[in-house]
């Protein structure tokens, strides 16, 4: 696939943004299904395989319920995540709940939805236990599996292994029949790499198994590296990716006859990522040494916009000489809003329309009200052509009606 693909031509595009206004996103509906397929196509070999998609990453009741059609269940750490998933149709045991910092309310809601508990820390047992009166019978524990030489943990999440023992000990004296273990296997990790996390996760199970007699019935691997764009090559990575998990299994887990157990991903990136675009608009230029182009799109702060992943072009000008170098900017002007540094372009006009790809995840939802900025609507490409709103735009309605100004009046300094 081209890199400055767009599933919509010029005319269309500047019906859009004058209807809706600019910035917006807006996703494809067809290269998302059809990318899930190849996903779930490529784990086929395993038995009631599942995709568990991470709600953070595209936090949309739309999108959602479009995955939930798919075979998706959903990935939530938070009660307004379970309730989005909720209102797409996702219930149950359709739902895994990682408890990160999770409060009391959190707990027994999704006890009460029947959710797939992820404890993320040894401390949590006794919180859930003190919570809900007892402990559930399904019990996923999230395990961490990167640790220096020096021994020490890398990042807040999840159980050492050390921890891990110690809480199958202690939930299997508690009474849970079930157990899951999930770990997150982080970003774009090296092959080599990749294979020891497998294998030794693979070891872990048989190691509990032999001390405690446990049989770890599922487990939950966090994938977030990114793969090709292009759909073959994604196919074909897909299918690797998915032996290998598939031979370091047979190798460790038939021997030790756990071979009933589970597997199952928790991705969000890797579904959506590539398939969602951010249309922004040209407010204006600025020369003094190097030339800019202020769009008005604020650039979330959390997005590194000048990593490889990303290409801004413009919808039919793609092929035109790019003989212009922008600096580009968003519309709240700090730092981080320098999103591209010396994007090659065709010249361009103010209020022309550009466009930043691979914006399907993590884009959305880590936008801001800094300095008074509205957050973009999004739209949904449908497979028939149709473009339909999944959210719209912010107002300033939106934004004041958390506070109270008529009380304001009355209050006195």
């Amino acid at each position: 696939m081209d890199k400055n693909y767009f599933p919509l031509n010029k005319v269309q595009l500047t019906r859009l943004a004058e209807q809706y206004g600019t910035p917006f996103y807006i996703y494809d509906e067809e290269e998302i299904c059809k990318n899930f397929r190849l996903l779930a196509n490529a784990f086929k070999s395993f038995s009631n395989f599942k995709v568990f998609f991470s709600v953070k990453a595209c936090p949309n009741p739309y999108i959602l319920k479009i995955l939930k059609k798919e075979g998706s269940g959903a990935s939530c750490s938070t009660l307004s995540e379970i309730i989005l998933a909720e209102n797409a149709g996702f219930f149950g045991e359709d739902i895994f709940f990682t408890t990160n910092e999770s409060s009391a309310r959190e707990i027994i809601y999704g006890n009460l939805k029947n959710c797939l508990f992820n404890l993320d820390d040894i401390s949590h047992i006794d919180f859930l236990e003190k919570t809900l009166g007892g402990i559930p019978e399904f019990i996923s524990i999230c395990y961490n599996s990167i640790f220096s030489q020096e021994k020490k943990q890398e990042g807040s999440f999840g159980l050492s292994r050390e921890q891990v023992f110690q809480a199958c000990k202690i939930l299997q004296e508690k009474g849970v029949q079930k157990f899951g273990l999930h770990v997150n296997l982080s970003e774009k990790v090296t092959s080599y790499l990749f294979l020891q996390r497998i294998d030794s996760l693979f070891t872990l199970m048989v190691e509990i198994k032999e001390k405690f007699g446990v049989k770890i019935q599922n487990i939950l691997l966090g994938i977030h590296q990114v793969f090709p764009r292009d759909i073959k090559e994604r196919n074909l990575d897909y299918e690797s990716f998915a032996k290998k998990i598939k031979d370091s299994y047979d190798k460790k887990l038939l021997p030790a006859e756990l071979n009933s157990t589970t597997i199952a991903l928790e991705c969000g990136s890797l579904i959506t990522e590539p398939f969602g675009y951010l249309v922004s608009k040209v407010l204006y230029q600025k020369s003094g040494g190097q030339d800019f182009i202020k769009l008005d799109y604020s650039i979330p702060e959390l997005i590194d916009l000048t990593k490889d992943d990303y290409n801004i072009f413009i919808v039919d000008k793609e092929k035109q000489n790019e003989t212009n170098k922008y600096i580009v900017l968003g519309s709240v002007t700090e730092n981080y809003n320098n999103c591209i540094i010396e994007t090659s372009l065709p010249h361009l006009e103010n209020g022309e329309l550009i466009i930043i790809n691979n914006m399907g995840s993590y884009s959305r939802a880590k936008e801001s009200n800094y300095k008074g900025k509205l957050r973009s609507g999004e739209l949904l490409l449908r497979r028939n052509g149709t473009v339909i709103p999944i959210r719209r735009q912010e107002t300033l309605d939106d934004y004041f009606s958390t506070i109270d100004f008529v009380k304001l009046k009355n209050f006195n300094v």
